[in-house]
């Protein structure tokens, strides 16, 4: 039986991340707009994972948060459940596959680096419009399949979906996707060894230091596609499993809020992952936090009061 302080502590878990997420979206998204160099294709497209994982600490976790204070009871509509639920598939479908779409374009980089474009162009703006779209897509399919009780007191039973509709959706959404960013992260890998293997003083100079960069940023996506893989997996493959046996798995109610809020946590990496790795963005990071500090400390000092000696 899982008692109140496991859903305190779900609480303050919650919190923490919502914080933490925000703040750092908020950091992130300053300087992309501060430093111009940051603004290239890659770096829209971590943007636009950043984006999803802000959407998903204000409109999922925080509600969450508010249903784990009043667990079982559910304090807000059903309509509000069903939303609540849809928003969860949508933006962790929206965050995978911007991780997909990071690590086919980091392909692309490491491959063909004198012919790859770092600018964000008319293309780039399609393939994140499409990203969303179907993301949004798939929120409003699911907002018509949760099954919720019909019951006197309301509750918001997470993510109940029947095994014929939950299975297709986990292989469209989830095995798909994350099969090609492992595909495209194998071989970012492999052809980084052979790089490394090959270079020498007759290669190029200008085209060893496109290679060489695009190897960095090839790891870093390999740590996002890493963390996502450790943080999002066992929720979705808890998920798939608890279709199939029909929601009867032995302690079921703890263990799908552990697998949840380690989900949750990937939202909170994300940000720091990409960002503090990055060495433009690290540059940049300082570069706000010594302005900020700045201006916190002269508006402290302008507020002490003056005493006049006579």
């Amino acid at each position: 039986m899982v008692g109140k302080g496991f859903f305190l502590a779900g609480q303050i878990y919650d919190s923490f991340l919502v914080v933490v997420t925000i703040l750092g979206a908020i950091l992130i998204y300053a300087s992309f707009y501060a430093n111009i160099s940051l603004r290239t294709k890659t770096n829209a497209f971590f943007v636009s994972l950043v984006t999803a994982d802000l959407l998903t600490a204000t409109l999922v976790m925080s509600l969450d948060s508010v249903h784990l204070a009043k667990f079982p009871k559910w304090p807000f509509s059903r309509v509000t459940c069903n939303v609540w639920n849809s928003l969860f598939v949508a933006l962790g479908t929206s965050s995978l596959v911007n991780l997909t779409v990071m690590s086919i374009d980091k392909v692309n980089a490491i491959t063909r680096p004198l012919y790859y474009s770092t600018e964000i162009s008319k293309k780039t703006l399609i393939v994140l419009g499409c990203t969303w779209m179907y993301a949004v897509i798939n929120g409003i399919y699911l907002y018509f399949l949760w099954e919720q009780p019909d019951v006197p007191t309301p509750t918001c039973r997470e993510l109940s979906v029947s095994m014929e509709h939950s299975i297709p959706l986990l292989i469209l959404n989830v095995f798909i996707p994350f099969s090609v960013c492992l595909a495209t992260n194998v071989k970012i890998l492999k052809i980084s060894r052979e790089q490394a293997i090959r270079v020498n003083a007759v290669i190029n100079l200008s085209e060893q230091q496109s290679k060489l960069k695009a190897k960095k940023g090839a790891r870093t996506i390999s740590l996002l596609v890493g963390a996502f893989s450790f943080c999002v997996l066992p929720f979705f493959i808890f998920h798939a499993i608890d279709a199939i046996s029909n929601e009867s798995l032995p302690g079921r109610l703890s263990v799908s809020h552990i697998a949840k809020w380690l989900l949750f946590s990937n939202s909170a990496l994300n940000w720091a992952l990409y960002g503090f790795l990055n060495r433009e963005f690290r540059t940049t990071f300082a570069r706000i936090l010594r302005i900020m500090k700045k201006k916190v400390l002269s508006g402290f000092v302008a507020r002490i009061p003056i005493i006049k000696i006579r």
